[in-house]
Order: structure tokens, then sequence, then C-alpha cells
């Protein structure tokens, strides 16, 4: 049992030392640079989406950007009603273009090939992404491109979920503050680990530079993080930051089941597992993660088998729980957004057994469906 405790501090001080560090790290960047770009196109994939299209639709339009600007809208194989209401709202203005994930690179698969289709015929010389279940608010396109500037090529934004429902809504909220903390402070130091398709945008020159998303083809996931990692890969003086401020927040829709939660997370955590080709570090960062939260989980089996004392169960929690606390008080103050310390006990409690889920999980990623899709 001792080799066990010792492996566990192991990964616990790598673990506290780059939590540590990103706590010195986290910073807000609410960059204003005077970039004006010919050209801008917000791209979106849309998946039966006929719930949340219309409040999209509906922000996109209110958008106070006033310079030239084409909402392009790609229709991924709906069943439902949602060509309808993107050809609906096409009527009340004309900068909203629908096209179809069926002219995208057939190499690709899932959401990139929609994505590439919007980008083939995009105009912008500055792309924008989000999710059609997200809350953009009116400033987001002027904010979001405020932040660029001739030597920025990638702007990863603060997305948030809300909490309005049950505790799995709960956990959710503090989660995602909490991995946004971490990629905030990732970013600001050049380590370009993670980053949401919900809030971002880049130059249309890098989608070139890569080759489009080609080398990810077949990965269920990798419009995002995985892109944003082989873009520093490939492309030479590659600098990416992270803009924050109240006007370009996106609000995320949560999960409200913890089936369909836990799978949306087993999803993300495969870009961990691909990273090691484009990121070692955070692979090696994910690997100490998961091992820290499985020895944390197994301490309290060893504990109730009388294998451990009550000291060496609680000590390596507590160490862990002023490390994640100091990053969750300094992600608030930045980040403006507030959670109260019983919330994020919750959190920090659950976590260990969320983390062995969603790592375990990943290994099974290809049997994992989105939308009704499978990984190849």
């Amino acid at each position: 049992m001792e080799n066990i405790q010792y492996l566990l501090y192991f990964f616990l001080i790598y673990y506290s030392i780059i939590i540590s560090y990103f706590n010195f790290s986290l910073y807000s960047n609410p960059l204003r640079n005077k970039f004006s770009p010919n050209f801008v196109s917000v791209i979106i994939a849309v998946k039966n989406g006929s719930n949340s299209l219309p409040r999209l639709l509906q922000s996109l339009i209110d958008q106070s950007y006033n310079n030239k600007i084409e909402y392009i809208i790609v229709d991924d194989n709906s069943t439902d009603n949602s060509l309808n209401i993107i050809k609906k709202y096409q009527i009340k203005d004309s900068r909203i273009i629908v096209t179809s994930s069926k002219y995208g690179n057939p190499i690709l698969s899932h959401k990139k090939k929609a994505l590439d289709a919007g980008i083939k015929i995009s105009n912008g010389e500055i792309l924008l992404f989000s999710d059609v279940d997200c809350i953009l608010p009116n400033d987001w396109v002027s904010n979001m491109i405020s932040s660029f500037s001739d030597n920025i090529h990638y702007i990863v934004g603060y997305s948030e979920v809300p909490h309005k429902y049950n505790l799995v809504t709960l956990f959710q909220k503090i989660d995602f503050a909490m991995l946004m903390n971490a990629t905030n402070a990732a970013i600001n130091k050049n380590l370009y680990w993670a980053c949401s398709g919900q809030n971002q945008a880049y130059k249309k020159s890098i989608y070139f530079q890569n080759n489009g998303f080609n080398e990810i083809s077949k990965l269920l996931q990798g419009d995002d993080t995985l892109f944003l990692q082989l873009s520093n890969k490939n492309i030479t003086n590659f600098k990416a930051v992270f803009s924050f401020n109240k006007s370009n927040k996106v609000f995320c829709r949560q999960e409200k089941q913890i089936i369909p939660f836990l799978l949306q997370r087993i999803r993300w955590a495969g870009d961990a597992i691909h990273s090691w080709k484009f990121n070692k570090s955070l692979f090696f960062m994910s690997v100490s993660t998961f091992f820290t939260n499985f020895i944390l989980a197994l301490n309290i089996l060893l504990y109730f088998l009388k294998f451990i004392s009550i000291k060496q169960l609680i000590l390596p929690f507590f160490i862990k729980f002023i490390i994640d606390f100091s990053l969750a008080v300094k992600g608030m103050k930045v980040h403006n957004n507030r959670y109260s310390i019983f919330e994020f006990i919750y959190w920090f409690l659950i976590q260990p057994f969320y983390i062995i889920i969603i790592g375990l999980g990943s290994l099974f990623q290809n049997q994992i469906s989105w939308k009704g899709v499978k990984n190849n």
C-alpha cells in the first residue's frame, strides 16, 4: 500500500505544480486592437436544431458589428424543421446564407465536414464559430474581432454553462468554469491545450495552411481543441490569445440528465488521448489528473478495508482541495462568475469519480455517437 501512496503523491505534486502555475497565469486579456478585416464570416453547423435556431438566428441579426459580415448556417442532414426555419430568417436578413454539409470534403467526418462546407463558400478573412444551442451577446462579433492583430491567428473566447435545473447542471457549471480557468491560464503562457467550438475565431488563412481538417479527418471531435494544437504545430510563429469580457461571454446549453452529460464529456475527453500527437504536455497533464483522482477514489476503498489510516485518506484530499479552490477563486474574480463554497465542495467530492468515468470511457470513444452518428 505504501507504493500506491507514493504514486499518489507523485501525481499529486505534478498536478499541484501545474495548477499553481495556472493560478499565477490566470488573468483577463480583453485586447482592443484596431484590427479591421475586410469581411467576416460566422459559420455554424446545425443538425436538428429547430428548438434553438430562432433564438440563435435572431441573435445573429441583432449583432452590433456594422462592417461586412455574413452568417453561414450549414445544415448537417437535419431531419426536423431546421432548414425551413433558416430559410424563413433568410427573408428577414440577406446576410444569412444556408448551405449543406454534403458539399464538405468527403474524407471528413461529422461536424468537421459541415464546417468545411461553410468555410469553402465563406468570403471572410476572419471566421467565427459557435453552436446552434448557444446564446450570443449582441457585441460578440465586435469583441472577438477586436482581439485580433496582424500577428494573432486564433482567438479562444470564454464560454459558460448556466445552472438552472438540478445537481447535474450545477456540476457542469463549476466543472466548465474550472476548464475555462485552465484554458485561459494555459493560453496566456502559450500552452495551447484547449478551446471550445462554442466560442472561437481564427483567420481563414490558417485553415488552408493546415490543409483543413484533413490531418484529423476521421476523429469524432477535433474542430476546436485539436485544430488549435494542429495550428500550433504547423504554422510558424503561431499565436493564439484568450479573450474575455462580459460582451463576448457565450452561454452554452447544459445537459439536464446525467447520461447525456457523461457521454458528451467522454467525447470531449477523446481529444486528450489524440493530443499525444500534437501536444505531449497536455497528454501528460491529462494522465496526471486521471491517476491523481483514481488513487484518491481508491483510497476511500482502502480506508474502509483498513489498509490506510484516516490521515492518509484526508491529507491528499485536503492538498488537492486547497489547490483547486485557489484556482476557482481566482477564476471567479477574472471571469466574473459566482458559486458558493458549498457548491464548490459538491463539485470537488464528485470530481474524482467523474474523472474516472470519462477517462475510462474515452478509451471506447469509437462506440460513442454524436447526434446519432458514430465515429469511424
